[in-house]
């Protein structure tokens, strides 16, 4: 009976403590960066590059895009910008997911300050810098 008292004891200090450790509330804005995403000035190569890197290569590069992109290569400033001219509104919209053009990426979403550069560069008037 002493045994099973102390395996008992034991097992409640180790529940105790997981219950203890393992649950904190953090705010959103510490955790994710704040939401303060700083678009006055975007640069191409900086924010927008390693966005579309990330986001959108995977299917949109210049080997995927035939196959898995519906042929919209948007790697490299040129095919971007072209793509830009008639669609700028609907990649915008893509991104945001407000059910106004297919979603994209399909399977994922941009984060907010992601989207908030792409959107500024390109109402910045997508400079190639």
């Amino acid at each position: 009976m002493n045994k099973f008292v102390y395996i008992f004891f034991i097992a409640g200090i180790v529940l105790l403590s997981f219950s203890v450790t393992s649950c904190y509330y953090d705010k959103e804005e510490t955790l994710y960066g704040g939401g303060i995403c700083d678009t006055s000035n975007i640069s191409y190569s900086n924010k927008v590059v390693p966005i579309l890197t990330v986001y959108c290569s995977s299917c949109h590069s210049a080997v995927n895009a035939p196959v898995l992109g519906s042929g919209l290569i948007l790697e490299g400033y040129n095919n971007i910008s072209i793509y830009l001219q008639q669609h700028q509104q609907t990649l915008i919209n893509a991104v945001k997911q407000n059910g106004s053009a297919k979603s994209m990426p399909p399977t994922s979403k941009i984060d907010k300050c992601s989207i908030a550069f792409l959107e500024a560069w390109i109402l910045q008037g997508k400079k190639n810098n």
